[in-house]
């Protein structure tokens, strides 16, 4: 059983209402959780008699709050229902941008974007921009985070950095962060996984000339995308010779962290076509090739 609101993953919407017997449990494939925050649970089915009897929770589209629905209603069913019938006599309501900075940089990428070569991933990202809330943190350290609990990309001008990010790379990121926690979940992919591990051993193989690449003047000199790439794929061993990275003590304090910001990094290179995606041709290859694959 799927939480019935409009932020719910495309693989709970499908699994909501499917029945499996308990050989068949398997936590991940037939059983909840299907990735990172996941709200779908298991109910008991008793069959025809009595699987049509009662009421389900779900979430009004248009106050927030609370109602019921018959007991039986699929996901499906209810999305038709309570949100495509009312989004056809009521226009999208877009998230209000209050910061008159902020305001401006969206409605560039959105230009950007729209300008963009048209890929699974660029059309699903102007779809995302859209109705993606920006909410101001002066009190996280960084300049730009999507927070999954909120839902919300925030954002806090007095960070360090924050006047010097490219504006159009930090939207891409961030709003991937979100597609993928909704729906892509790349820390979880097999191919993407096993892509990752096969290119570190690339990058070591490789390394002098990454350090020509990232030395002053050399090709990648200031591409933080590129070089963040890298930093995770050796765990920030390489940080010295690279424009940038998180740290060693990032990518070792979570492993998700590094597929899910390498994913991220992978979307912001490819739709704004950056003079780095040339490697995703070459040393990223196989990553490249399983990107492809999570975003069809």
């Amino acid at each position: 059983m799927a939480t019935l609101d409009s932020v719910t993953s495309d693989i709970c919407r499908e699994m909501d209402g499917k029945v499996f017997s308990m050989p068949e449990y398997e936590p991940g494939s037939t059983e909840p959780p299907f990735h990172v925050w996941c709200r779908t649970t298991t109910v008991p089915a008793f069959g025809d008699e009595f699987d049509h009897i009662g009421e389900r929770a779900a979430r009004d589209p248009d106050t927030g709050k609370t109602c019921y629905v018959p007991v039986d209603m699929k996901y499906q069913e209810w999305k038709e229902k309570f949100v495509d019938e009312r989004n056809k006599s009521n226009a999208v309501q877009v998230p209000q941008i209050r910061d008159e900075t902020i305001r401006k940089v969206n409605e560039e990428f959105s230009q950007v974007l729209h300008n963009s070569k048209s890929t699974p991933i660029s059309d699903k990202m102007i779809l995302y921009n859209e109705v993606t809330e920006y909410q101001l943190n002066e009190g996280m350290n960084g300049p730009f985070v999507y927070n999954p609990e909120l839902d919300v990309i925030q954002y806090n001008p007095s960070a360090l950095f924050y006047k010097s990010c490219d504006m159009n790379f930090v939207q891409a990121h961030e709003l991937t962060h979100r597609m993928d926690i909704i729906e892509y979940h790349s820390w979880v992919n097999k191919k993407f996984l096993q892509a990752i591990e096969e290119t570190r051993k690339k990058v070591y193989d490789n390394s002098d000339k990454i350090k020509e690449w990232f030395s002053e003047g050399g090709k990648y000199d200031t591409d933080i995308a590129l070089a963040d790439i890298f930093s995770s794929l050796s765990n920030g061993e390489l940080n010295s010779i690279l424009c940038g990275g998180h740290s060693p003590g990032y990518w070792l304090e979570d492993r998700t962290y590094v597929c899910m910001e390498i994913f991220a990094d992978m979307a912001g290179i490819d739709v704004l076509e950056y003079d780095s995606k040339a490697e995703f041709y070459g040393i990223l290859e196989e990553l490249y090739r399983a990107y492809r694959e999570v975003t069809g």
